[in-house]
């Protein structure tokens, strides 16, 4: 999968589990302002990711990952 298609899964994925308008969705963005991420919300984020993308999360690797760049990084790498 290339990076213009991660893109786009990510932004059809949380657009319809989380509610966030496309378009709001910027590599820039901070995941955790956008989502509005609390304890709930996070473990519904990596199930998300996991499941949307067939890869692992691991938790102790996510703190890292703020913005939605790091994030597309994230699963370009762990494809």
């Amino acid at each position: 999968m290339n990076r213009t298609s991660i893109e786009e899964k990510v932004k059809y994925i949380l657009s319809e589990e989380f509610h966030v308008e496309q378009e709001a969705i910027t590599p820039g963005a901070l995941i955790s302002d956008m989502l509005e991420l609390d304890r709930q919300t996070y473990v519904d984020f990596l199930a998300v990711i996991k499941f949307g993308f067939n890869i692992k999360c691991p938790i102790a690797e996510m703190p890292e990952i703020n913005t939605f760049n790091e994030l597309y990084d994230y699963i370009e790498s762990h494809q």
